[in-house]
């Protein structure tokens, strides 16, 4: 008779799977551990039975470990391997993104931050808002220009997160900047030493002197956005975790309560840890002599630089908490020798010791280069690719396509579509991009102000209506100056029914006066099944529809749920602000999560796929990067990561290394505007 196995066994059986060196991993549980990870090495199941062997050999209570992580994935892998392993004490462990602790930290201890309530986490969108509001009422020279009230916003919010993470106020940075305009004034090397500005400084010191000026503007913007998030009692994103900093190193109370009640410390993914987050770490348990605090990470995939990531942050774990015991792990589970041969090639661990090593039964398949002449053929052959491999008996779940820019992605998604390859386009459908969309805002925005000329006249000769063309133009031209909602529910019912434009004033009257008894949330779905579901049309057009209808109800739940009193007209200029400052909103699909993946090469980290199909290569995709619309002084222009071949080799190693069997990878040589591209360098 075959037994059931119990817990124990299951423990003990992963323990006894193990490599030497991934069992050092798990058993070295005293004192300052660094592991360098490379990719499919098994460090989550590391990770999972470190934590059930502290608890087995230990007195440590499972609420005493604490698991830090990046994302809410890598929360619930943890949780569900650790389950599996140790079964209910798991779900006792604290496993959480740094950012939710942190979160959790605040809301106990945040009268130690002056706050009187617990302050509220801003939304992307409230925090546009909160920018814009800023923008819009301040008597501002540089960083709103009247020609483009946009231009300067996303600069704007990429660099006060910037600030924030590396723990810089608003009065620091501009003692920075004012020092650094001081040290170029000053610097005898700044001065021209012949012709006629002879003893003068010379103009491209001048040049980055009066834009430094301008960059103080900014200083001035980013202490008024502090000042009213605080007074509104919001926090940001970026907030959380210097709130943190400021408990842990403030309060004698904060630290004695982590130190108590965690009394051993992991943290996953250490590469991509930025400076504000080891500052926590160090302020905590810097004074402990060796505590029991173990990081894993691998200095190859550091991708996410942009955040604040460092690979200095992850090295000097090495000696911030005493001599740390550092152990590699090069055996990997997932991918065939050729993906890690490959890999390896592109990009050797300046920590590691050893080259990647496959432990899988895979049969070895090359790794295919393919030169297309434009973008659009890359995905075309790629799902070429995808449809052979699906007949050989791959599911579409473990396909995907990489691709170096968010806009890749979308362009990438719809070519799929159109292939008839069934797509996981979960975030990847960009809202705004639907014709319905911008149908459902043009209604909104006409019954929101029945003056609404604009949004009438678009309205009229918008193809989702459906008035033949002429008879919308000769409409308009006959009212040329009187285009509104009055004179169309006028003309409404002195025409026929058959009337085309008759029709369509018929029905505007209905939904206004829908409007002021069905509620927001009433007039969106009739309006949706007027126009849309009323009519039979494809499979396909019907669903994108009710995907539109349903992301709008989903956005008026969230504007409803944060302002019950919000009106049509604030509901409709919000996606006005939203779409002005370039915020992308996804489509709500249905079956979001199942067909084919497609990702940027950042997007794919922690996944893992049977085929691999890396796009647009060349080396405009790849190495262009955004420039910083303001001069920085120069201590904090360092930490601002700029696009090279290091950053670029990591990116592609880590899509590479996401393949466990096939991989292909492609690159075009003509652009749609005429241009040649370049094969990226990094290939050859």
């Amino acid at each position: 008779m075959q037994l059931m196995k119990t817990q124990s066994d299951t423990f003990k059986d992963a323990l006894y799977s193990l490599n030497p060196r991934q069992k050092e991993a798990v058993e070295s549980i005293d004192g300052p551990v660094m592991v360098v990870a490379g990719p499919g090495t098994g460090k989550t199941q590391v990770l999972a039975l470190r934590i059930a062997h502290i608890l087995t050999e230990t007195d440590t209570p499972p609420s005493g470990v604490l698991c830090l992580t990046f994302t809410n994935a890598g929360v619930h892998a943890m949780r569900e391997r650790l389950l599996r392993l140790i079964g209910s004490r798991g779900s006792e462990v604290v496993i959480a993104t740094f950012h939710r602790f942190g979160i959790n930290l605040i809301e106990k201890y945040y009268t130690t931050l002056g706050f009187e309530e617990a302050p509220t986490l801003l939304a992307d969108t409230e925090s546009i808002a909160l920018v814009d509001e800023i923008l819009e009422k301040g008597e501002w020279e540089h960083i709103r220009p009247r020609a483009d009230s946009s231009k300067y916003f996303s600069d704007i919010k990429s660099l006060v997160s910037l600030l924030k993470r590396e723990n810089i106020a608003p009065e620091d940075f501009l003692v920075m900047v004012e020092s650094e305009i001081d040290n170029l004034k000053n610097d005898p090397e700044n001065l021209s030493s012949r012709g006629a500005r002879k003893g003068e400084l010379k103009r491209e010191v001048e040049t980055k002197i009066e834009s430094l000026e301008r960059t103080k503007e900014f200083v001035q913007f980013y202490e008024q956005y502090e000042t009213l998030k605080h007074e509104r009692n919001f926090m940001d994103y970026d907030d959380v975790l210097g709130y943190a900093v400021v408990l842990a190193q403030s309060s004698d109370e904060v630290k004695a309560y982590l130190r108590e009640n965690y009394l051993y410390v992991l943290v996953d993914e250490h590469q991509d840890s930025s400076g504000v987050q080891n500052a926590f770490l160090q302020a905590v348990w810097g004074d402990i002599e060796r505590p029991n605090i173990f990081v894993v990470g691998d200095d190859r995939q550091l991708i996410y630089g942009f955040g604040g990531a460092s690979i200095a942050h992850f090295t000097n774990f090495r000696t911030l908490f005493g001599r740390a015991a550092e152990i590699t792990l090069i055996e990997n589970y997932r991918s065939t020798q050729t993906v890690l041969d490959a890999a390896d090639a592109l990009l050797q661990s300046t920590l590691a010791s050893g080259k990647l090593h496959s432990n899988t039964d895979a049969k070895d398949e090359k790794i295919n280069i393919v030169e297309c002449d434009y973008a659009r053929d890359e995905i075309i052959f790629a799902a070429h690719e995808i449809k052979e491999k699906i007949k050989e008996g791959v599911p579409p779940e473990e396909c995907a396509i990489l691709v170096p820019k968010n806009y890749q992605v979308r362009s990438a998604v719809a070519v799929l579509r159109d292939q008839g390859i069934p797509v996981a386009a979960m975030g990847t459908v960009s809202f705004f991009s639907q014709p319905e969309t911008l149908t459902i805002r043009r209604i909104l925005s006409a019954l929101s102000d029945p003056y609404d000329s604009v949004s009438l006249g678009a309205l009229l000769l918008d193809p989702v209506i459906g008035i033949p063309p002429l008879t919308a133009h000769q409409y308009l031209r006959a009212n040329m100056r009187k285009v509104n909602f009055e004179t169309l529910s006028a003309y409404a019912s002195s025409r026929l029914p058959t009337d085309a434009v008759a029709q369509f004033g018929a029905r505007m009257r209905d939904w206004f006066e829908c409007s002021t008894t069905l509620g927001m949330h009433g007039l969106v779905q009739k309006i949706g099944e007027d126009l849309f579901f009323s009519q039979p049309s494809d499979h396909d057009t019907l669903l994108r529809r009710i995907e539109v209808i349903r992301t709008y109800l989903h956005l008026l739940e969230a504007g409803e749920e944060k302002n019950p009193h919000l009106t049509l007209a604030e509901f409709t200029a919000r996606f006005d602000r939203l779409e002005q400052y370039g915020h992308e909103i996804p489509l709500a699909v249905f079956s979001g999560k199942s067909g084919v993946r497609v990702l940027t090469l950042h997007g794919s980290k922690g996944l893992e796929f049977r085929f691999v199909h890396i796009a647009h290569l060349d080396e405009s995709s790849l190495m262009k990067g955004k420039r910083m619309g303001f001069t920085l002084p120069e201590r904090v222009d360092a930490l601002i990561e700029v696009k090279n071949e290091m950053v670029a080799r990591r990116e592609l190693y880590v899509a590479i290394t996401r393949a466990k069997e096939f991989c292909t990878l492609s690159f075009s040589r003509h652009s749609y505007s005429g241009g040649d591209l370049e094969e990226a360098h990094i290939l050859a």
